[in-house]
């Protein structure tokens, strides 16, 4: 009977080890680039895990179309492909901030028309592998609106991910994670005093936060906008347009905004309105 009792006890220890390291290791991920990093302060829910491994890298190239060697800069965020359409939502500002920064734009017929031309990539990275894939403009919100959803296409090839699935009701007090890309830009002065760039790190991570308020109210609505949710904690510059996941794995919005210790994500049901108006 003890001998009996001491088996079920080292393997009731030894389930227990397993999902403890399972746990432990859905904090952790192998990348190309960077070799194992630590993607999460703590244990992932597994749907989460497998969900974040999908999210993009967005890169936006600007360059000007007059110039002979035209100088070039570019703009850094996330994304992800969404499961009905196959589109990739990311936000809109990585197009709209830019090309007002360098010059007024004309707006044609609710287009932007600008000196500088882009081009968009989503890179997908791998333990093994890392690919980029060009993208195309497709649809993005309403000028006008403080609408920050932009969807892009492909160009030749489907993209070695899996899509995610959006989800409309998410509720006050959950539980969800902001996953998205940052890189840390440092400088340092060269021989003639001249500051040179350097590019220190790049970072992919999720950050749990709380949803903490649903706002719905008429000023948003008249900026075009029927929902935002503010949530507590943290995310970075560069997850913009990155998605916000349940825990469940399924995208409640996408990350637009941080303010100290609060962030803001465009709900998941303004990213369906966009992509329900080009059906």
């Amino acid at each position: 009977m003890r001998q009996r009792s001491a088996k079920l006890i080292l393997s009731a220890l030894s389930v227990f080890v397993f999902f403890a390291q399972s746990a432990y290791a859905q904090n952790k991920e192998m990348l190309f680039s960077s070799g194992e990093v630590l993607i999460a302060d703590e244990p992932l829910p597994s749907k989460v895990f497998n969900a974040q491994k999908n999210v993009l890298k967005i890169i936006a190239g600007f360059y000007s179309k007059d110039d002979a060697n035209p100088d070039s800069f570019i703009f850094l965020g996330s994304g992800f492909v969404e499961k009905n359409s196959g589109l990739v939502v990311t936000a809109r500002h990585l197009l709209v901030e830019p090309l007002f920064s360098v010059g007024q734009p004309h707006v044609v017929n609710g287009d932007l028309v600008s000196k500088y031309a882009h081009d968009f990539y989503a890179i997908v990275e791998r333990a093994d592998s890392l690919e980029i894939f060009p993208l195309f403009f497709v649809a993005m919100s309403k000028l006008d609106t403080y609408g920050d959803v932009m969807l892009l296409r492909p160009t030749n090839k489907n993209l070695n991910v899996n899509p995610l699935e959006l989800d409309l009701n998410a509720s006050l007090g959950d539980t969800v994670y902001t996953s998205g890309f940052t890189a840390h830009y440092s400088n340092y002065y060269d021989l003639d005093g001249k500051i040179k760039n350097v590019l220190v790190d790049e970072i992919k991570f999720n950050f749990r936060n709380k949803i903490s308020a649903i706002k719905e109210n008429q000023g948003l609505a008249a900026a075009g906008v029927s929902r935002i949710y503010r949530m507590v904690d943290h995310a970075q510059g560069g997850f913009s347009g990155g998605p916000v996941l349940n825990d469940q794995g399924r995208v409640i919005g996408i990350t637009i905004e941080v303010n100290g210790a609060f962030v803001y994500a465009m709900s998941a049901r303004d990213i369906l309105n966009l992509i329900s108006s080009l059906l």
